[in-house]
């Protein structure tokens, strides 16, 4: 099977592609309304990539857990407190306005579980990415932020946000947001948004995303301190909002691993399944579908 999906990729092989995993192929399972969610909790953020200087922080953060600056992650400076960044989404991706919105009274979409979060950590600044799409004339993050401005009144219909001030949570949210303009994928968004909390001295970091785009996220920032490390030295956590792509959720997210438990079967290393899995996203648009045909063919074959 992995030979012949080897050489199937050959064949459709382009010179010219760029690798785009914001380019996935949709998933099968419907979102459960909001009638049927549990009352949302207050927000939770997971550490996914410990500091640089090796300090002790909780695996799992709740909210109003601050935590407390180390001089070796914060500098000679002092502590800047929070750093949050809220990973755009593509202005003509399906289900926009729920995935960033949310559905009240307890499904919070990407821009009120922000405020939530920034609110309850005392966050020193909001980062709204990206320059990746535009929409009546502004980019991506200017048109979430417009939306989140338009919609401030609203957030009152969400049960988790009534034990926030939102007046005064507004006048924190104009003077902490920052509009990233120009990043044009998660790789450069995640950099970009490490470099302004590092600028404003933040000790840790917190991605916001839905759970369907979280994990890459996770994964872009984690790339980012491995090739250099000094970009940001706290800690990074993840803060997933209730919301999904449209028609997916969590369990539709597939995480692909290289090779490295010791009771694999090693002689399959050479055709390494991760990196097969890699360059179905080079394959040309005006082929894909072809090669997708194919590959169901093969997978049926092979009784997948």
């Amino acid at each position: 099977f992995l030979k012949k999906l080897s050489a199937g990729l050959k064949l459709c092989r382009h010179p010219q592609a760029v690798l785009n995993m914001n380019a996935g192929y949709g998933g099968t399972q419907t979102p459960k309304a909001s009638s049927e969610l549990a009352p949302v909790r207050h927000t939770t953020s997971f550490l996914v990539c410990a500091a640089a200087a090796k300090f002790q922080y909780p695996i799992k953060k709740r909210a109003g857990d601050l935590l407390k600056a180390h001089p070796e992650t914060t500098g000679e400076t002092g502590a800047g407190g929070t750093g949050i960044l809220v990973h755009g989404c593509h202005l003509s991706a399906d289900g926009w306005e729920h995935i960033v919105w949310g559905r009240p009274p307890h499904e919070l979409g990407r821009l009120p579980h922000a405020v939530l979060l920034a609110w309850e950590d005392k966050a020193s600044v909001v980062i709204f990415g990206t320059g990746a799409s535009e929409k009546d004339g502004l980019k991506e993050s200017e048109y979430t932020l417009k939306y989140l401005w338009d919609h401030w009144d609203a957030l009152a219909e969400f049960e988790p946000l009534h034990r926030v001030p939102l007046d005064e949570a507004e006048k924190m949210m104009r003077r902490i947001s920052v509009l990233d303009t120009v990043t044009q994928n998660t790789d450069q968004e995640a950099l970009e948004g490490l470099k302004v909390m590092s600028s404003k001295n933040c000790h840790h970091a917190v991605f916001v995303s839905s759970p369907t785009h979280l994990p890459r996220c996770l994964s872009c920032a984690c790339k980012v301190i491995e090739n250099d490390a000094t970009i940001f030295t706290g800690p990074i956590y993840a803060s997933p909002s209730d919301t999904c792509y449209d028609g997916a959720n969590a369990g539709d997210v597939v995480v692909v691993e290289p090779p490295h438990r010791g009771d694999r079967d090693k002689s399959l290393d050479a055709l390494k399944f991760h990196e097969l899995v890699r360059r179905t996203y080079r394959v040309p648009k005006d082929k894909k579908s072809e090669f997708l045909v194919k590959l169901q063919g093969l997978l049926e074959e092979y009784d997948a």
